[in-house]
């Protein structure tokens, strides 16, 4: 089961993979109880990062302290814009990881959390350390896809030849596939190759 929870401010999506008896959550970007509620009768066994922007861990530090020994997984690559190393814009970001939450990075490589298996995709463009997550025939993209769009090249982490690739790899998976995205709403990978127009012009 999926269970998603929006965080209004900024639109991000956090998602709740949920089975049996555990929980893993991808992008903890809404901190107003509503994810510690939501998993009170689980067993939380991961929190997965797509990417280290502030606005998809801005739950991370209160969820830390609920559950100390529950590891955060990020990219390498994106460790410093978690912690808040690595400026965006020339702002100092709202949310960072802090100093005592040590991240443990996250490869290219399949993870199994409990009853919970997930396949973890490199998928740098938007950030150095952007991540594509697949549970079952479900995407969960970050800020790589949207529905309709695909994510920002213009920070100055950004690769847009990275990008261009990442986006490609996805012609890899079950057009079946559900996307996720970090922000707006869901979609299908086979409408979003027959449709999106960034798509049906890197992955033709």
């Amino acid at each position: 089961m999926i269970e998603i929870i929006n965080n209004r401010t900024m639109d991000n999506n956090t998602y709740l993979i949920i089975n049996d008896h555990d929980v893993v959550i991808i992008d903890p970007s809404c901190n107003d109880g509503r994810i510690e509620n939501k998993i009170r009768n689980y067993h939380l066994q991961a929190i997965l990062l797509t990417h280290g922007h502030y606005d998809h861990l801005s739950d991370c530090n209160h969820l830390h302290r609920l559950y100390p020994d529950v590891a955060v997984y990020c990219h390498e690559n994106d460790f410093d814009l978690a912690y808040g190393l690595d400026i965006i814009f020339n702002q100092q970001p709202p949310y960072i990881i802090q100093q005592d939450l040590k991240l443990t990075p996250l490869q290219e490589s399949h993870y199994d959390f409990g009853s919970i298996g997930v396949d973890a995709y490199w998928t740098p463009g938007h950030s150095g350390g952007c991540m594509t997550f697949k549970y079952e025939q479900n995407l969960f993209t970050g800020d790589l896809l949207f529905a309709g769009s695909i994510g920002r090249t213009d920070f100055p982490q950004s690769d847009n030849r990275a990008m261009i690739q990442s986006l490609k790899r996805l012609k890899q998976f079950d057009k079946q596939c559900k996307v996720y995205p970090g922000h707006g709403p869901d979609s299908t990978l086979g409408y979003e190759l027959a449709n999106n127009p960034y798509l049906l012009h890197y992955c033709k």
